[in-house]
């Protein structure tokens, strides 16, 4: 072999080892850094003919596997909707209330309601004491008032949800335009023939935060390009990014109508079920409506028997609103327990009949119908939001538990091995020293030759 071919060897061989050192040095320095992955490099011998005359790098790869990432972003999509399921849930069953307290009390409109029957009881025992009426006459405030409060409350929950809509668009929009910038960069490395490693890993990076706001499918073509679809099959990314576009509503009261969700001007608010925007509209549209039907009717019936008999006693009304959040005493008889119109024993057992016999109830939000007494149905309402808040803190349990087996199975597989990127800096450095040897052999040779020549 000539001196030139082995010179050319050498410093083939010096260039792949700083190449492959920088790579291996860039591993270990971004081993914690978010969205990393490993980055090998490609060689192949240069041949001339059938001789060797070096290595050359010929690229810059990640290994990573695509059912890893389908996985990962399913699970984020899963984690997403639980997480919010959760939280709605957690948040509605302390508005409504609990059951009972460690001394035997609760603070749900059962445990009101209970207390107004007590009331009532105490009143038909005693019709004529103005100490009875006004003891009657706040219990049944302090159950307009709960109902009052806690429709506000559901309504004021929804108009958050909504907000937060509003916030996971913004956040799913900055992530799909990264896609789209990313995708032109890539093509552009593509085209120049340099590494485009790091640039995917970004580009996952951005998927992983788009599919935990919004379920989504994903291909990579042939080019290199990312296509991004929702679960339903409306495009988010092709050779530009679509954005979804939400107006949140100022106010949210029963009867507000929400803005749709769109992209392109295309409705696709009921087709989203996963990721952070699908579980809120999930709570704003069916959970948290639910109950608010379901308070509706409480409030409704209350309303009815109540004002039935009050009417066949005062030939009036004794409650005034027509659902919960408006439902109230008159006010006269708020401000003058004592005007309260009853006066015997049996007037004051019907007011005890009114709230103790069976309501026959239609189906409201998750409740079937069928004759239950105010307290039973109260009970049911808030024994139902207790159930559903531990049913999706175990759904959620169990999908961040799927997400962190993901996410570990993608950190396994393409996550950087401090121990292994260590003993391959350490193999370069002998590759490194062993070419520089070489190289100061033949420089050694070379002059040895010269000063053979010179001295003829």
């Amino acid at each position: 072999m000539s001196f030139a071919a082995i010179r050319a060897t050498a410093n083939s061989a010096i260039s792949a080892s700083q190449l492959r050192t920088q790579v291996a040095a860039s591993n270990i320095a971004n081993a914690d850094t978010e969205g990393y992955t490993t980055k090998t490099t490609t060689q192949t011998t240069n041949l001339y003919g059938t001789l060797s005359t070096g290595v050359s790098v010929t690229g810059i790869t990640s290994s990573v596997n695509k059912y890893l990432i389908s996985d990962l972003v399913s699970a984020n999509s899963a984690a997403g909707a639980t997480a919010i399921a959760e939280s709605v849930a957690d948040s509605l069953q302390s508005s409504l209330g609990s059951t009972s307290g460690s001394d035997g009390t609760g603070t749900s409109l059962a445990q009101t309601l209970a207390e107004l029957e007590t009331a009532a009881g105490d009143l038909a025992s005693s019709p004529s004491s103005d100490v009875a009426k006004a003891a009657y006459v706040t219990a049944l405030d302090n159950v307009t008032t709960q109902l009052n409060t806690t429709a506000s409350s559901v309504q004021t929950l929804r108009g958050q949800v909504d907000q937060t809509i509003d916030d996971s668009v913004d956040t799913a929009n900055q992530a799909l335009q990264t896609i789209a910038d990313l995708n032109i960069a890539i093509q552009s490395a593509n085209g120049r023939g340099d590494s485009t490693a790091e640039l995917e890993d970004q580009r996952n990076l951005a998927l992983q935060t788009l599919s935990s706001q919004i379920d989504v499918n994903y291909f990579v073509n042939a080019s290199g390009s990312m296509r991004v679809s929702t679960s339903s099959g409306t495009t988010l990314v092709d050779s530009s990014a679509h954005l979804l576009s939400y107006s949140a509503s100022a106010l949210a009261t029963s009867d507000t109508v929400f803005s749709p969700l769109t992209v392109d001007g295309k409705d696709i608010t009921s087709s989203v079920t996963g990721g952070a925007i699908g579980g809120l509209l999930t709570a704003r549209d069916d959970t948290l409506v639910a109950v608010s039907e379901e308070l509706d009717a409480l409030a409704a019936g209350i309303i009815a028997s109540v004002n039935a008999t009050y009417t066949e006693i005062a030939g009036e009304d004794l409650l005034t609103g027509t659902d919960a959040s408006t439902i109230a005493v008159r006010a006269d008889i708020a401000d003058k327990p004592g005007n309260l119109a009853v006066s015997n024993q049996a007037d004051a057992q019907k007011l005890v009949s009114a709230l103790t016999d069976s309501w026959d109830f239609l189906d409201a939000g998750s409740i079937s119908a069928g004759a239950r007494n105010f307290a039973d149905y109260a009970s049911v309402l808030v024994g139902n939001a207790a159930n559903a808040s531990s049913a999706a803190s175990s759904r959620n349990e169990a999908a961040q538990t799927n997400l962190t087996t993901a996410q570990n199975a993608m950190s396994s597989a393409t996550g950087v091995n401090l121990d292994e990127e260590t003993a391959r800096l350490s193999e370069l450095e002998q590759y490194y020293a062993v070419a520089t040897q070489i190289l100061t052999a033949l420089n050694a040779m070379f002059d040895s030759l010269l000063e053979a020549a010179r001295s003829t």
